[in-house]
């Protein structure tokens, strides 16, 4: 998520010109998200379970992480069951394409 404006497209798959209104909008909108969903966490967070840690990579695996398909032969998905295994309460966070191949970020935020 972090506090750059998203890109929208158009339906012929065009990116879309955002008005100065809509540019407004959209900052306003990214500034009031407290500093862990504008890390990653959030969006996405799979069914109504809280979770304490995300684990956000490149990759969307929230349909795998649903069905409790999420391998240990992704590093995501290894560091995600490795926080389960020990009794922390992890999750995957939405794809950010922010992030590198070879880059994971870690978000931990209190639970409500």
């Amino acid at each position: 998520m972090g506090t750059e404006l998203p890109t929208i497209l158009e339906p012929d798959g065009r990116p879309h010109k955002m008005s100065d209104k809509e540019i407004e909008i959209w900052t306003q909108l990214l500034k009031s998200y407290p500093p862990t969903v504008r890390a990653g966490a959030g969006g996405t967070a799979i069914s109504s379970v809280s979770f304490g840690i995300f684990v956000v990579s490149n990759k969307d695996v929230s349909d795998a992480f649903a069905r409790q398909t999420l391998g240990s032969d992704t590093p995501q998905g290894a560091l995600v069951n490795a926080f389960n295994a020990v009794g922390l309460n992890a999750g995957v966070g939405p794809a950010n394409n922010q992030l590198t191949d070879s880059k994971l970020r870690i978000i931990v935020g209190s639970k409500p």
